[in-house]
């Protein structure tokens, strides 16, 4: 069964720079992981699929909240045999609609919220990675 990890919030809270963190950290922290591109050139802004992550197969869609896209990166997602995936949706819409009707599949929403200052922001930010990874167990 693949675990779909969905941070969900309104707009400018973090949740795709929250992503870019995770796949930043996975890299380094899993040397033997293989990047494979999947939309787009390399790089944080893209829809990624990790192997080699421990025992799992992680894909990231690192665009953000981006329904013309959510749909293509969960075919890859599925053709790469994701045992864990990692995405972005708005607080409603196309979206999160698309990622709740996943049957079979377990799917954790996960609030995303504001902060008061930049600096708070990213101290979330790097908190809701760490809490990611763990409730993954990665």
């Amino acid at each position: 069964m693949t675990q779909i990890f969905t941070l969900r919030g309104k707009s400018n809270v973090g949740k795709t720079e929250t992503l870019r963190l995770l796949l930043d950290a996975l890299i380094m922290g899993y040397p033997n992981a293989i990047p494979t591109w999947i939309h787009g050139p390399a790089g944080r802004n893209s829809c990624v699929v990790l192997s080699n992550v421990g025992k799992f197969t992680v894909g990231i869609e690192g665009y953000g909240d981006r329904p013309e896209r959510i749909s293509a990166s969960f075919r890859q997602f599925r053709k790469w045999r994701c045992d864990l995936i990692f995405c972005a949706a708005r607080t409603k819409g196309d979206t999160l609609n698309f990622i709740v009707q996943n049957k079979g599949d377990l799917i954790h929403l996960i609030p995303k919220v504001a902060v008061q200052s930049q600096k708070m922001q990213k101290a979330a930010n790097v908190a809701m990675m760490k809490k990611l990874r763990a409730l993954a167990g990665i």
